[in-house]
């Protein structure tokens, strides 16, 4: 967003360079510590690069809450990530320590994107989803029972194209899961959800990571019967078989088998008792 930029631009140094599609020359402009120079024409390809360098080099109070490397990689790596799935349409290419680490085409395919985040292996165990409800839409992809993994670092969500975590999404998700796989384990989640604006609230996180639903039980059953369908659809998906009590045999009384081997008797008092068995009756039972 602009004002995230801006204030990004005030505590590193920034290249900037954008060519729309019906432009021959592109335009540059550098940002130092928050004072910019005046844009120039250059060559560039299309869409909008920005490369920012020495993050926190003028406020270095601020530098030294900063992670180790690795670690704010990542969570580079996954806001680019959400932003990619967000908008399949639109190419994203992610740079880190001079290698691509993430690249989308920018083809309109959210499992084009899957692909280039998880890798082809990943993507071929997903199963696509799509459910329509009452002002609710969801599609997706998600994983067959057979691929799990030990946290929820693969689940994500977008709401109205917004990335979002919210503990109503995974409880959905673990609900249709649950009995399919093993405890403790969690599927792969690549799941859209449209609803009207006026049904969710984005103001409830600061960094408005959360969002909170005027109607979260329709919400949660969208998310588990789509997903519940979805699986059973799957030609891949073994059916969880349970013991199953033997079939019982009826009669015109309507008596099962089980209800005839202990048939009570009502006596005249009212008082219940069981019948003697023809073994009993005779004085002994028959080897």
């Amino acid at each position: 967003r602009g004002e995230a930029l801006a204030a990004i631009a005030s505590v590193s140094k920034i290249d900037l360079f954008t060519r729309t599609a019906l432009s021959i020359d592109g335009i540059h402009m550098s940002v130092e510590g928050g004072a910019h120079s005046q844009p120039e024409e250059t060559g560039c390809p299309r869409g909008t690069t920005i490369i920012i360098r020495d993050l926190f080099y003028n406020v270095p109070a601020r530098m030294k809450f900063l992670k180790k490397d690795a670690t704010e990689g990542a969570y580079c790596e996954n806001a680019v990530a959400s932003a990619a799935l967000a908008h399949p349409e639109i190419a994203f290419t992610l740079i880190k320590d001079g290698r691509e680490s993430f690249f989308s085409a920018g083809n309109g395919s959210m499992l084009q994107v899957i692909n280039a985040l998880c890798g082809k292996e990943t993507a071929r165990e997903l199963v696509p989803v799509s459910g329509s409800f009452p002002d609710v839409e969801i599609k997706g992809y998600v994983s067959t029972v057979s691929m799990t993994r030990s946290s929820r670092s693969m689940q994500y969500f977008l709401v109205n194209g917004r990335p979002v975590r919210g503990k109503i999404l995974s409880a959905a998700v673990d609900s249709a899961y649950k009995g399919r796989i093993m405890p403790g384990r969690f599927p792969v989640v690549f799941l859209s959800i449209d609803l009207p604006f006026t049904a969710v609230d984005v103001n409830v996180h600061p960094a408005k990571l959360e969002v909170k639903f005027a109607r979260e039980k329709e919400v949660f059953s969208a998310i588990h019967n789509t997903i519940t369908m979805a699986l059973e659809a799957d030609e891949g998906f073994p059916e969880l078989k349970l013991p199953q009590k033997p079939a019982e045999s009826s009669r015109e009384d309507g008596l099962t088998g089980f209800q005839q081997e202990i048939d009570l008797v009502r006596t005249g008092s009212g008082e219940i008792v069981m019948p003697e068995s023809p073994a009993a009756a005779s004085g002994g039972f028959s080897s």
